[in-house]
């Protein structure tokens, strides 16, 4: 449920701890980032979607210091351009990047229009952005 509150059992942070292989990722939504911020444990990972699902592209991507990010909230093709330069001026660092509604045809999901994002973000990556902005 994007944008509600989350109610978080000990035995989460416990499950976090005991698992130092696996990943897990908490969004960062301006409504659980008391909770997903203070997350001390190296497996754990933040997905910044200020949009809450909703696909309305704000370009608003704050840090933290010591995590990992992955990036959402109405990211598509169009969008790309100026979350990269935001990125840029604010040198973010990019872990990877999640999109839903932005990659869609018709309501389907759309093989071409991610191929396009991938293509993208590959011309991005091998023009200099990925030692001045990514952590690869």
């Amino acid at each position: 449920l994007h944008g509600h509150p989350y109610m978080f059992h000990p035995y989460f942070i416990e499950e976090i701890k005991n698992n130092p292989n696996k990943e897990f990722i908490l969004q960062l939504d301006q409504t659980n980032d008391h909770f997903t911020t203070t997350v001390e444990a190296a497996n754990v990972s933040l997905l910044v979607d200020t949009s809450h699902g909703s696909g309305y592209f704000a370009n608003e991507w704050p840090q933290y210091p010591g995590k990992k990010y992955g990036y959402a909230g109405g990211l598509g093709i169009e969008t790309l351009p100026a979350a990269i330069e935001k990125w840029q001026k604010d040198n973010l660092f990019i872990d990877w990047i999640d999109m839903e509604t932005k990659v869609r045809d018709k309501g389907d999901f759309s093989i071409p229009r991610v191929k396009e994002v991938i293509s993208y973000m590959r011309e991005f990556m091998w023009t200099g952005g990925k030692d001045a902005r990514t952590r690869n």
